[in-house]
């Protein structure tokens, strides 16, 4: 995307401690893709791309989103079984969305939310068993 001259940032709940050194203790590094390449380490050009959550909120309110954004929760809104809350990740995902759509970039704005495991929660049908009928 920078190639292209495509605006983007990667934003991220804590961002802001962790980069200053005083990481909370449910902000994992291993959470943070760009962390990993040199491009984007401390000092180099890339590191511009990352930013703190609380950008992406400033930028929504205000019509200042780049062409693509990127939004990771903070550890405990991240909806992982065994350490963060579903709801609590629920009510963040809301509170983001209700700030696009409320902020003057909203009707240009493509939401996608992905998941890995959505508060430890698999689908709740069993798949059909052996030999059963299709679209029953």
């Amino acid at each position: 995307m920078t190639r292209a001259g495509i605006s983007w940032k990667w934003y991220s709940g804590g961002w802001r401690e962790a980069s200053a050194g005083h990481p909370g203790p449910l902000f994992q590094y291993h959470h943070q893709p760009f962390n990993y390449f040199a491009n984007y380490a401390p000092g180099k050009p890339g590191r511009t791309h990352l930013k703190d959550e609380r950008r992406f909120i400033t930028a929504a309110r205000t019509g200042h989103l780049p062409t693509v954004s990127f939004v990771k929760p903070y550890g405990a809104e991240n909806e992982h079984p065994g350490y963060a809350s579903e709801p609590n990740g629920s009510d963040h995902l809301v509170d983001l969305l209700k700030t696009i759509t409320n902020g003057p970039d909203a009707k240009k704005t493509l939401v996608v939310v992905t998941y890995d495991e959505f508060g430890g929660q698999w689908d709740h049908v069993s798949p059909p068993a052996a030999g059963a009928r299709r679209g029953t």
